[in-house]
Order: structure tokens, then C-alpha cells, then sequence
């Protein structure tokens, strides 16, 4: 009876302890998968948050890239400038360029696109500037609201008589108006020669009002002077 009793004891004890072991493996499996899953969770709402940052971070972006291709838009190779009129980007300079050479230049870039022309008074050639387009427009090559002239007075005895140096920077050219009027450089009659050419704009002596409003700029200005030229402009 001992023999039979010792091996059946050994035998349930043995049953009982692997139960025990599996009771405990399952409970660990449970809350291994518990665990997990919490751990889960967590990451998953980092994840969320850490791309709801993201999103608001890249929301700026995304709108000043809506603003850039506000302003540039170089399909049609114009910029929009803060006064709303539209500046072509493909431009031609003509500073050093003289006589025939000039107006022949400037004719050969009209007819093949380019519809900003870039002149000033030091340059000497705005007559040949005006007679080039004067000569365009016959030929029917463009037309003057086609195409952008800038010109600029210069510092010195110009911004001493700003008036005059504007009416005879118009008078040069003879194509009714300029589309962008520049003081060249710093100088320290600027801030009244900016006055006069803002009075210039609101008289509308040009051509016509529309296209005269957008004549002011400054050009090889530092920060700091082109502030003082725009602190008390009437066009901000």
C-alpha cells in the first residue's frame, strides 16, 4: 500500500505544481499583454502629439509658400509688388550702353520678350532709352502698357533740384511715363526728393494715374535710410 501511495502522491504533486506553473505563466503572458498594450498606447498618443506639433509647426510654411507664389510668378515672369502692380523678372540693363548700340539693344530684347527696361539719369542714354521704345511701339512690337521702364536720379545737384530732375528724366524718355521712378543712392537731400516725387504721384502728372501710382521706389538704400525716406511717405 506504501509502494502504490508514494508514486500516486508524486504523481498529483507533480500535476499540481505544473498547473501552478501554467497559472502563472498565463497570469505573467497577461500581463506581459497588458503591459504591452499600455506601452502601446503611450507611444501611439506621443506619436499623435509629437505630429499635431509638427502640423502646427509647418502650418507658417505652408502659408508664406502661399505667399511667395502670390508674389512670384514665374510662369508668366512677373513679381507682385506691395503696391499690387506686377514687375516683370526678365529684365534688361542698360547701363554703358550708348547711341545705335542702345536703341538697337533694347529693340532686339523687346522683340524677343524681355519687358523690363532698366535706365537712369547717370546713365546718359535715357533718349536713346525712349527712342527705342518710341520705335518698338510703331513697329508694333509691343505696346507701352506691355512693357516696364525704371529710371532713377542720382545724388547731388538732381536731389538738390528734385523737381526738375524728375520732369527732365520724363522728358528724356518722351514715352508718356516711367513705371518705376528711383532715388540711385542715399544722399542727403533724399527725404526731400522722395517728398517730390510722391507729389508727382498724387498729382498724376503722367500719363495716367494708374500706372504713375507706381513709380516710387529707392535703390541702393541700407535699411536704416530707406526708413527715413518711408517714414512719413503717403504710400506705405
Amino acid at each position: 500500500m506504501k509502494k502504490l501511495f508514494s508514486p500516486a502522491f508524486i504523481l498529483l504533486l507533480v500535476f499540481a505544481m505544473t498547473a501552478c506553473g501554467q497559472t502563472v505563466q498565463n497570469e505573467a503572458d497577461i500581463t506581459g499583454d497588458k503591459e504591452t498594450s499600455q506601452v502601446t498606447e503611450v507611444a501611439e498618443s506621443i506619436q499623435e502629439e509629437e505630429s499635431a506639433t509638427v502640423s502646427e509647426s509647418a502650418a507658417p510654411g505652408i502659408e508664406e509658400e502661399s505667399v511667395m507664389k502670390a508674389a512670384f510668378d514665374f510662369e508668366k515672369k512677373t513679381v507682385t509688388l506691395n503696391s499690387g502692380y506686377e514687375m516683370p523678372i526678365n529684365g534688361l540693363g542698360t547701363y554703358s550702353l550708348h547711341g545705335n548700340e542702345c536703341i538697337n539693344a533694347v529693340k532686339y530684347a523687346l522683340s524677343n520678350g524681355v519687358r523690363l527696361i532698366d535706365t537712369a539719369s547717370a546713365y546718359g542714354n535715357e533718349a536713346e532709352i525712349g527712342q527705342a521704345i518710341r520705335e518698338a511701339i510703331d513697329e508694333g512690337i509691343i505696346r507701352r502698357e506691355d512693357i516696364f521702364v525704371i529710371t532713377k536720379i542720382y545724388p547731388g545737384d538732381e536731389m538738390k533740384n528734385p523737381e526738375q530732375s524728375v520732369q527732365a528724366c520724363l522728358d528724356r524718355l518722351d514715352i508718356g511715363y516711367v513705371d518705376m521712378m528711383l532715388l540711385h543712392h542715399p544722399d542727403a537731400n533724399d527725404v526731400k526728393a522722395y517728398n517730390v516725387i510722391e507729389q508727382f504721384v498724387a498729382d498724376g502728372n503722367f500719363r495716367n494715374r494708374r500706372s504713375a501710382q507706381r513709380i516710387l521706389r529707392t535703390s541702393h538704400f541700407a535699411v536704416e535710410p530707406a526708413k527715413k525716406c518711408g517714414r512719413d511717405s503717403r504710400f506705405r
